[in-house]
């Protein structure tokens, strides 16, 4: 069919306009989509947070994470304030560009408030402006310690539980503390106090703002347990909170002896003259049996008499009596012995050194006593032994000792029964402890 040349035109019009919307359509790439901001990830100074204003411990750097690489416009995007004053520091960003490590370069100042600041808008090629960046702290005041106690090259274990031995006598003292303390050596010596078997006397000097050396005015005591205290209000006069501190020690060795150097065999024979010595010289007036304690008063014991009729002997070998001094002290305790309660030959535990008479043991235990009685005859055949060899004529004393041993009626405590002895036995309970 023929086209009117007004057809013509209309169909030429149309074609352009559709050529037009396709290569408009073609440069702009459909509909745009918005940039998310720039957002700050975390914030910490050392391990620990700052994003909600918070007071830290003033230790490492500060280190900043964002959500999309921040264009680095300048070496020096942000700056640190104390109070009012700029701190010198540097930054330096990771490789994919979203963290950075600012370092100041001085030392974080406890109790001192701070803030952090971007000195522009901060900027991304993935992301919208961050148009303000912001952020207060502070780092916290730290208590006051004691961090180093020294004597010498001796250490101290900073513990309340510890004991600190072999402490020099005559060494002075240093101690560290974690501050400086504002405070003069004589002020600093009100609040410490040392003590062993007296108050401690000494002076105080200081070796720098934190370090100060305890000099004593007398040698310590040695081998002496000690106790050092300082005192929390220090912690008031220093400008910080303080627990205090309480120390034990126990000293060494002082350079010169207390006592006589003794060799091996001298303090062997001090140690056995020592020992013999309680047998004798707290021996009961009356009938010179030993006491239970040296505090007993007129409770003796027989089994502890029979140990201490056997160290007689020895100290007459000893040279530490004579025979003649143990014979008075054997008559005596014989002539005792054969007037004290007894049962069935055997004498009880504790006796009363005044009067012979039992002293119950225990509320079942008034009676004869078979293993103290044991002991007791053990010291006695010592005793007799010992004069059949050095002093034969002594025959009525070593006669006696074979009465009083012969008089104990072993069998009596087998119950009859031949097969074990048994412990105890009274006429009021009879063998009611039943130990055999």
């Amino acid at each position: 069919m023929a086209q009117t040349p007004q057809t013509i035109k209309a169909l030429i019009f149309f074609s352009f306009l559709s050529l037009g919307l396709i290569s408009s359509c073609g440069k702009e790439g459909g509909p745009v989509t918005p940039k998310d901001e720039l957002k700050l990830t975390f914030a910490r100074l050392g391990s620990q947070t700052i994003l909600n204003g918070n007071a830290v411990n003033g230790e490492g750097a500060i280190y900043l994470g964002f959500s999309a690489p921040v264009d680095r416009v300048s070496s020096d995007l942000f700056q640190v304030k104390a109070g009012g004053t700029v701190l010198d520091d540097t930054e330096a960003w990771n490789a994919q560009g979203d963290q950075v490590t600012i370092t100041v370069d001085q030392t974080w100042i406890e109790g001192e408030s701070y803030t952090l600041q971007a000195n522009d808008r901060l900027t991304s090629p993935e992301a919208a402006d961050l148009e303000e960046l912001i952020l207060a702290f502070s780092i916290i005041k730290q208590p006051l310690r004691a961090t180093r106690i020294q004597v010498d090259t001796n250490l101290f274990i900073l513990d309340a539980e510890a004991l600190n031995t072999n402490i020099s006598v005559s060494q002075p003292m240093e101690i560290a503390f974690s501050h400086p303390l504002a405070i003069s050596p004589q002020d600093l010596k009100a609040y410490f106090s040392i003590e062993g078997r007296d108050k401690i006397e000494f002076n105080i000097t200081a070796l720098s703002d934190t370090a100060f050396q305890l000099q004593f005015t007398e040698t310590l005591k040695d081998f002496t347990t000690h106790q050092m205290v300082i005192d929390p209000g220090l912690g008031a006069a220093t400008g910080h909170d303080f627990d205090g501190l309480e120390l034990t020690f126990f000293t060494g060795p002082s350079a010169t002896p207390d006592f006589p150097l003794l060799s091996d065999d001298e303090l062997l024979t001090t140690i056995q003259e020592q020992t013999f010595r309680y047998f004798w010289d707290f021996g009961h007036p009356n009938c010179g049996m030993a006491r239970e304690r040296n505090t007993s008063g007129n409770t003796v014991t027989s089994g502890g008499s029979g140990f201490g009729l056997m160290a007689m002997v020895v100290a007459v070998e000893r040279g530490f009596i004579t025979m003649g001094e143990a014979l008075g002290r054997w008559e005596q305790v014989v002539g005792f012995l054969e007037t004290a309660d007894r049962f069935h030959g055997a004498w009880p535990h504790w006796i009363n050194g005044q009067t012979g008479t039992v002293i119950p043991f225990s509320s079942a235990d008034n009676g004869g006593d078979l293993v103290e009685t044991a002991f007791l005859v053990q010291g006695l055949l010592t005793v007799r032994q010992y004069l059949l060899q050095e002093a034969p004529l002594e025959t009525e004393l070593i006669g006696r000792i074979n009465t009083l041993w012969e008089e104990v009626e072993w069998d009596w405590y087998t119950k009859g029964q031949n097969e074990a002895l048994y412990w105890h036995w009274s006429p009021d309970n009879e063998f009611q402890i039943n130990l055999k």
